[in-house]
């Protein structure tokens, strides 16, 4: 529906650039390694510089990040620390959503509740449940910051056909209202 002007590729991540009216929209889809931090984070750095050599309005990095909240990564994303002498500021916009809304963020990789995983470690009581996926948006300044309508999470639902979710993680959605530049919304 829209033209994408340009995408680029990583080992962990994929961004396009797409132009809606007179705004220019830069959406990443990541997905960090599982099995170690060093590269989790020497990732996302790639992928933020990666994303950054082309200028946009807006950008939206989400995706599978293999990491809690509490993480540098995620620290590093919101500009609660730097990594390698590097900052960032982005919006989690599950934790923007508990501001509006009250509701806390919901768990994406859920061990004991998702029968994925339960059919291969059915006594698991080890690992906890966690929100390793995410959606971030840049912060725009000096653009006007979109308004967030709703956040969630889909995918719970085990099929009586199957026995199992959709997949080993639970989808995160966010609705965003961009006011074009002109005044007119998106």
């Amino acid at each position: 529906k829209y033209p994408i002007r340009s995408v680029q590729h990583h080992d962990s991540a994929s961004a396009v650039i797409l132009d809606f009216d007179d705004l220019s929209f830069r959406i990443v889809n990541a997905h960090l390694p599982w099995n170690s931090a060093v590269l989790r984070e020497k990732a996302i750095l790639e992928i933020v510089h990666m994303a950054e050599k082309e200028e946009t309005d807006y950008t939206i990095l989400a995706g599978d990040f293999n990491c809690s909240a509490g993480s540098d990564v995620h620290r590093w994303l919101t500009g609660e620390c730097t990594l390698q002498g590097t900052d960032a500021c982005y919006f989690d916009l599950a934790e923007s959503w508990q501001m509006q809304s009250g509701q806390f963020p919901e768990n994406t990789l859920d061990f004991r509740s998702n029968p994925r995983w339960g059919a291969y470690e059915p006594a698991n009581t080890i690992e906890k449940p966690q929100r390793y996926d995410r959606i971030y948006l840049k912060n725009p300044y000096p653009a006007v910051l979109p308004v967030l309508k709703s956040f969630g999470i889909f995918g719970t639902e085990v099929y009586r056909e199957t026995g199992l979710a959709a997949s080993d993680h639970y989808g995160i959605y966010a609705e965003l209202l961009f006011i074009h530049q002109k005044g007119s919304q998106v």
